[in-house]
């Protein structure tokens, strides 16, 4: 690590594993104040998980958040997030802006820059309402 890369021997993976490398800037640490999750969203207007909500959050004001669909198009971007995300596109390139995702899996990479961390997770999506 002190040469700035990571090697490993030769392996294929089975069962469709995914693997990933990621990290922090600096020394890992430990995650005490946010917690970071997989997540799983019902937009209906119901009142319960309509919106992607990351508990602590507000101990990051400076941050980004990117939301991807599986084939790796980014369907959702903000800055300063704070809680908004109600499955609801942003992006023209990926789908008509302002339209409603359809439902499935899609990948989620959060830069909490207050406290030099990078989280990458996944939530599930039902068809918007």
């Amino acid at each position: 690590m002190s040469q700035g890369k990571v090697t490993s021997n030769t392996f294929t993976p089975n069962d469709y594993k995914i693997i990933t490398l990621g990290g922090n800037k600096g020394m890992l640490q430990s995650l005490s104040s946010i917690d970071l999750d997989n997540y799983y969203m019902t937009p209906n207007g119901d009142g319960i998980n309509d919106r992607l909500v990351i508990d602590g959050i507000e101990n990051s004001p400076n941050n980004s958040l990117q939301i991807y669909d599986r084939y790796g198009i980014l369907v959702y971007s903000k800055a300063n997030y704070n809680n908004e995300f109600e499955g609801i596109s942003n992006r023209e390139s990926a789908i008509a802006g302002n339209s409603g995702l359809a439902s499935g899996i899609y990948f989620y990479v959060i830069s909490l820059n207050d406290l030099n961390i990078k989280h990458q997770g996944y939530l599930y999506l039902t068809a918007y309402k």
